[in-house]
């Protein structure tokens, strides 16, 4: 929610011009407005319920620190990590149906989406599962990843670590 309005201020209008010229030639003053943003809804997705964040409240947020890298960690997930997201899926969701395939959808700093496919409706589930905390980079969320991985696979084995002897230190 906002107003939209023509923009003014000389400076103010001569620095839109050039801005929308750089980017998509000729300018037409007529056509340039400027929004000024009071609040906004936030929602999580299409068909979800939202909430209103006030435009000053929105403006003190920093952006998410996987932005850039979100594509590339989903693709590499799924074309070569596929079966650790599966075992993620399988010991970190609490399911109560059959998975044909998992597939990872998107990525940030508190955790992921997942797409599951079910059997044998064939339905479409959607999964959210946080990190254990948050990460600050994508090495960051690549080792929570790993983490999560290695957790899920002693799960799954009902695997303990043997008991062993610490070494004392013998040299001065």
């Amino acid at each position: 929610m906002g107003t939209l309005s023509k923009p003014e201020d000389r400076i103010l209008k001569q620095k839109l011009q050039s801005i929308w010229a750089s980017r998509f030639g000729e300018v037409n003053e007529d056509h340039l407005y400027v929004i000024t943003v009071e609040k906004m809804l936030q929602s999580q997705g299409l068909g979800e319920e939202g909430f209103w964040v006030d435009a000053m409240e929105y403006s003190g947020t920093s952006a998410d620190p996987l932005r850039d890298r979100v594509a590339k960690i989903v693709k590499d997930m799924n074309d070569k990590q596929w079966e650790d997201i599966r075992r993620i899926c399988n010991v970190y969701a609490d399911l109560d149906v059959e998975v044909e395939e998992v597939s990872m959808i998107w990525i940030d700093r508190l955790g992921f989406d997942l797409h599951l496919l079910t059997l044998p409706q064939k339905e479409i589930l959607e999964v959210r599962i946080p990190f254990p905390r948050e990460v600050t980079d994508e090495r960051d969320a690549r080792s929570s990843l790993t983490y999560m991985a290695q957790v899920a696979w002693e799960v799954e084995k009902n695997y303990a670590p043997p008991e062993f002897e610490r070494v004392k230190c013998v040299q001065k």
